[in-house]
């Protein structure tokens, strides 16, 4: 890559590396996941190095609008491919006949906007006979439930929109017969993919070998020793106090020997051919490989030498004293208790016979009652024996696709994180979005819609410039983003792009005063032209408001119950925005920024949800904790604007922020020092728990549930910082994670009273004791602060030992280190 043509663009270190671990990877696994990344990684590079993928950009591939879903691999990097740029089947191309159109693909959407497209298209609608996998797959059943309804002109300019890329990306559902699930029961996992999930059940490697051995090998050993002790004439060999005793192999012959040799070898070889001779018995000093060789060596056993007889008699001699001879009440018992390991179920087996039943299932469905699927294995169902039990953990990966309530599926474990549920939230997030439509058909095909939208992968954004129209409306005409009909060339360095330098972010003030950063921002649902154009569907009347803020609010309880030591997951912020929405609400919800990509600026939400913050925990335990400003601060209107630190000085909440790292001694540019600010402007906003308990009127539920909850986070906390690692980047997330969930902590133990939070305090100092003093300064300044101090500028207590709990720190966290 180094001899790159010009125009193109130096590659990302973080693409470089990734590539480089997929490959190394497929050195040791050929598996086809493992070839899938390396493709990725492949394609990333190669789309970056060539000029074709924009690192950073919310445009990334070029030639193709924002709203087009572009292939993401791990970290928001675009590979270049769009997902939606498929190849027709053999099924589609049979449909459309001769319709004209150059290429497949084209003729195919071509077909689907004639009369007979059309009448299929709403056919499949109504019945619910489709699927959306991604987006795109959407756009012409929106076109054909905007003509068939009498909405010609917003159906013609839907279509204009789509033709320049009729030629590529598709835009028909698939066929699906879909079971769509009302109500507020949710799944994790459809059942076609808990079936496809349990049909890759194996059986473990080191399992299978036992079994091959005691079910395979060992048969064909015993066989094999009895051949050869038919050979001796007399005692058979064996031990006395190790010394051979006893008679010589090939001194005895027997009529049809030769054949059972024959017979032996033939079912050596096709052992070996299907299970691979491995193990204990295939090492070339073992009886067996001795016997064996002994064995191939001649027909005729009088035709060895007296030293390969030696070792024969040694190899029969070794196994008679140990287990018996062939025959013998001892080693049949051996072999019995044996047969029996052989002869139990694995846990692959069973797995099996539970994926059929699913099978038969509808496969885009989830499982609405368990039970039926987790009887015992019935006669004929598999390789498993009658009334085998499904074992736990195959009854586990089935609840997968349990369809139930979310808080049915958090006390069942199968949502486990936060980040769970925000996988799953967008289910009831869609049915609420869709049900205000007067059209109940059009209702499905947005839910639909909402759903493979939610599953988009976010890109990486570098670019937080502002993003303008011209931009957009360039790159949808096929111009390189800076509309110079140049390509970018991304500068790992700066964040740029040239050969045009772009602008640094501008800034305005909005109508209350606040700086308002036009910043650049994943593409929203909005964005979609076919998701516009079916809001004609939407009725005028009530929308459900009542019923969206009870969603949100049992969501948000929900989340602060389930996973109090958790920030509130990007996805789930995004879904919470949604449903805030719906619900008439304007809430400044704030997302968690990555520290290696933050260019040290905010948007005016941060600095309303700081003003939330300052209001709802005036005089609190968290406002003398973490020194909150009055709320009155954030009424200052900012100064006039002047350069600072060569550049435009930052607004208000961005210059607290700055200012407030010098704790941390993080008030550097780099990573540590944007971790150590985006960390300040997590405690000034309380990271949207102050919001969300102050919009939805929480706060006598919260403070009702907050003992328990702040509890249960302080315990996570020294379980978190409990394992011991050499990795410094293990500490760093070790101590960062640990710091998110004291704060959160802190939190709800501003909604307990004094004798809760003295008593909260003593069980984390009894609980940390075994953390060899690594949390005793952490809990002595909590519980300065519960008994009304506070801290210095650098985060100490008068005592200079108590002190503040941060997660970002330059150098090696004091948390995650031994004292002296």
């Amino acid at each position: 890559m180094d001899d790159r043509e010009p125009g193109a663009g130096p590659v990302h270190p973080y693409a470089w590396g990734k590539l480089d671990q997929a490959l190394a990877r497929l050195s040791s696994d050929s598996g086809a996941d493992a070839l899938a990344k390396v493709r990725q990684w492949r394609d990333v590079v190669a789309g970056i190095a060539e000029g074709r993928v924009v690192v950073g950009s919310r445009v990334p591939v070029a030639g193709v609008p924002a709203w087009v879903t572009p292939e993401v691999a791990h970290g928001g990097f675009a590979t270049g491919a769009l997902l939606a740029e498929v190849a027709p089947t053999d099924t589609e191309l049979a449909a459309v006949g001769d319709t004209p159109g150059s290429t497949a693909r084209e003729r195919v959407n071509l077909w689907h906007l004639g009369d007979e497209g059309q009448a299929r298209l709403l056919a499949a609608l109504a019945e619910g006979r489709y699927r959306v996998e991604v987006p795109e797959d959407a756009a012409l059943a929106v076109v054909a439930l905007l003509f068939a309804r009498g909405h010609d002109a917003e159906a013609v300019g839907l279509v204009a929109e789509l033709v320049p890329f009729l030629h590529r990306l598709r835009f028909t559902p698939l066929p699906a017969p879909v079971v769509r699930t009302s109500g507020t029961a949710v799944r994790l996992r459809t059942a076609a993919d808990v079936a496809h999930t349990l049909r890759h059940v194996q059986v473990p490697g080191p399992i299978a070998a036992m079994r091959a051995t005691l079910g395979v090998w060992t048969p064909l050993y015993d066989r094999l020793v009895a051949l050869w002790c038919e050979t001796v004439d007399g005692p058979l060999p064996t031990l006395d106090a190790g010394a051979v005793v006893g008679g010589w192999p090939a001194t005895r012959s027997r009529p049809g020997w030769a054949e059972e040799r024959a017979r032996w070898i033939a079912d050596f070889d096709a052992a070996r051919r299907e299970y691979g001779f491995t193990g204990r018995h295939s090492h070339p000093r073992s009886n067996f490989a001795r016997l064996r060789e002994a064995l191939l060596r001649t027909p005729d056993p009088a035709g060895l030498d007296r030293r390969e007889l030696g070792w024969v008699r040694r190899a029969l001699a070794n196994t008679t004293a140990k287990n018996g001879v062939p025959g013998s009440a001892a080693r049949d018992r051996l072999r019995a208790v044996q047969a029996e390991v052989v002869a139990a179920p694995t846990r692959a087996a069973v797995a099996h016979v539970v994926a059929r039943r699913v099978e038969r299932l509808p496969g885009e469905s989830g499982i609405a009652v368990l039970e039926p699927l987790l009887v015992e294995v019935r006669a004929g169902e598999g390789d498993a024996p009658e009334g085998t039990p499904v074992p736990d953990t195959v009854a586990g990966k089935l609840e997968r696709a349990l369809e139930a309530p979310i808080d049915e599926l958090v006390r069942r474990g199968v949502i486990g994180s936060a980040e769970t549920l925000a996988a799953v939230l967008p289910q009831l997030t869609a049915r609420m979005t869709a049900a205000s439509f007067t059209d109940p058909v059009a209702a499905g095909v947005h839910e639909a819609l909402y759903l493979a939208f939610r599953r988009r992968r976010g890109l990486l954004l570098l670019d937080l410039g502002r993003v303008s129209e011209a931009h957009v409306r360039d790159s949808r005409a096929g111009a390189a983003p800076d509309g110079t009909g140049q390509r970018h060339r991304y500068n790992t360095g700066t964040g740029t792009s040239t050969p045009h330098r772009q602008e640094p972010p501008r800034s305005r003030l909005s109508s209350n005063g606040l700086p308002k950063h036009d910043l650049a921002h994943q593409v929203r649902f909005e964005e979609l032209p076919w998701a516009r154009a079916l809001e004609v569907f939407r009725a005028p009347g009530p929308d459900h408001k009542a019923a969206a803020l009870r969603v949100l609010g049992e969501s948000v309880l929900l989340t602060l119950t389930a996973f109090p030591h958790t920030i509130t997951p990007n996805p789930l912020v995004a879904e919470f925005a949604v449903l805030a929405k719906r619900a008439g609400l304007r809430l400044p919800l704030v997302e968690e920024v990555a520290a290696d990509i933050f260019e040290r600026t905010f948007t005016a939400k941060w600095r309303a949800a700081a003003t939330v913050a300052s209001t709802v925990m005036a005089d609190t335990l968290y406002a003398r904790y973490y020194d909150l400003p009055p709320a009155s601060y954030w009424d200052t209107p900012p100064p006039k604007r002047e350069r600072w630190r060569g550049r435009e000085e930052p607004d208000p909440f961005t210059a607290l922020c700055e200012r407030r790292t010098r704790e941390a001694a993080n008030d550097g540019d780099d990573t540590a020092g944007n971790g150590a600010m985006l960390e300040q402007s997590q405690i000034l906003t309380t990271h949207n728990l102050a919001v969300l308990v102050d919009a939805l009127h929480l706060d006598d539920r919260v403070r009702e549930l907050a003992p328990d909850l702040a509890a249960r986070t302080l315990r996570w906390v020294v379980r978190e910082l409990a394992p011991r690692t050499v990795s410094h980047h293990a500490c760093l997330i070790q101590a960062k994670n640990a710091a998110y969930a004291w704060r959160q902590a802190i939190f709800l133990m501003s909604f307990c009273d004094p004798e809760t939070q003295e008593r909260l305090v003593t069980a984390t100092a009894v609980a940390g004791s075994d953390l060899a003093g690594r949390l005793d300064n952490a809990v002595a300044g909590l519980r300065h602060a519960v008994q009304g101090g506070r801290f210095s500028v650098d985060g100490f207590a008068p005592d200079g030992r108590s002190r503040r709990f941060l997660g970002w720190t330059r150098g090696q966290h004091w948390a995650t280190t031994p004292p002296g």
